[in-house]
């Protein structure tokens, strides 16, 4: 891990990690399959001028009906060896709430577990199993969302020998995958993820010092901090409002918080617009500029919203957590403001680093 050292500023960690793989584009997967099959899709996995991976994609199965179907997934190995119970709920949570920001109907979703274990028959590797099943049933029963089919793997373990002939034992971590589906009522009711010009950005949801296991902590160190915790209560209630909100038409853009915390979000959505935006980075909660920017907290939506819409998203969004962050420019530049202070650089620069290959592939 590198030293968190003034030398190494904002821009070269955004850098850093938006060439990592885990975030780095996968544009060369998606053209590897034709996702045009009979000409449905309607959200493409490659989406806006710049050509993001956004989180969900849709389908239009039916020409002569106006719903569409959603899909998504996540998972979160790395914090399986640390709480197997967080790890699911995050996976779960991640999943339903990808949907809901794309447009789906809350009471018609519903997710498909794979579990990919290692040796269950070790007493502590059936106790992490047993964790993230609890998971999967409180979280499941909390949001009403059935499991309606799932696959499991056990024991990918490899036993060999090392260099010095001596056996070993190499494990995967133990890993969930959530899928969900759901249904979009009304094609209209699809969101984008890219922002206009003159937009005013928001961020929904709480943000925590919750960097352990996060793409930041790849590469810098950081002081105590937490796994990501869901609120299912809070969860559930930001959800319903949005959407409420989404169906009056208040969102121009809005993408879900996923890996890379809201720094990498709002990079994605600059890249998918190709606009600038202009970010001023409050100070909340104690959180310094790393935390709030790179935080992977659960459950938070960054949405952009027209300045005559703010009173009534004020209004549907009363005594929830939510904070405004900036607005959208016609420009080519990403610029964070924090404490007297401006950090910037080019979308085009900013797009390399996303665009990079993984090396070796």
């Amino acid at each position: 891990m590198f030293d968190i050292s003034p030398e190494y500023s904002l821009i070269n960690k955004i850098h850093k990690i938006l060439s990592s793989p885990n975030i780095v584009t996968k544009e060369f997967v998606a053209n590897q399959y034709d996702h045009e099959v009979q000409g449905s899709s309607i959200i493409k996995p490659l989406q806006g001028v710049g050509k993001v991976f956004g989180n969900t994609t849709a389908i239009k199965p039916l020409y002569d009906d106006n719903k569409t179907i959603s899909l998504s997934q996540s998972a979160f190995p790395q914090y399986s060896e640390a709480d197997p119970y967080k790890m699911a709920a995050c996976s779960i949570n991640t999943a339903v709430k990808n949907l809901v920001v794309m447009g789906a109907n809350f009471k018609k979703i519903a997710i498909l577990d794979n579990f990919c274990w290692c040796s269950s028959d070790e007493e502590g590797r059936l106790y992490e199993l047993r964790k993230a099943a609890e998971a999967c049933y409180d979280y499941a029963v909390h949001y009403n969302t059935p499991f309606i089919s799932g696959k499991d793997s056990m024991y990918n373990d490899f036993k060999g020998f090392n260099q010095k002939n001596n056996p070993i034992k190499i494990s995967i971590p133990p890993t969930l995958l959530i899928s969900s589906i759901g249904i979009v009522d009304k094609i209209n009711h699809l969101t984008k993820i890219t922002p206009e010009k003159n937009d005013v950005i928001y961020v929904l949801g709480e943000t925590h010092n919750e960097l352990d296991k996060s793409q930041y902590e790849n590469f810098f160190r950081v002081k105590k901090t937490n796994i990501p915790k869901v609120n299912a209560t809070k969860s559930l209630d930001l959800y319903k409002r949005f959407e409420k909100a989404n169906k009056k038409n208040l969102f121009t853009s809005a993408l879900g918080v996923d890996l890379g915390g809201i720094g990498i979000t709002l990079i994605k959505m600059s890249i998918g617009s190709n606009l600038g935006l202009n970010i001023i980075i409050p100070k909340k909660n104690n959180l310094d500029i790393n935390q709030f920017l790179f935080s992977e907290s659960q459950s938070r939506i960054v949405v952009s919203i027209r300045k005559n819409k703010e009173n009534i998203f004020k209004k549907i969004f009363k005594n929830t957590s939510f904070t405004k962050i900036g607005t959208c420019l016609d420009n080519k530049k990403i610029v964070f403001n924090y404490s007297s202070k401006k950090y910037s650089d080019t979308i085009e620069n900013f797009s390399k680093s996303y665009k990079s290959k993984i090396k070796g592939l």
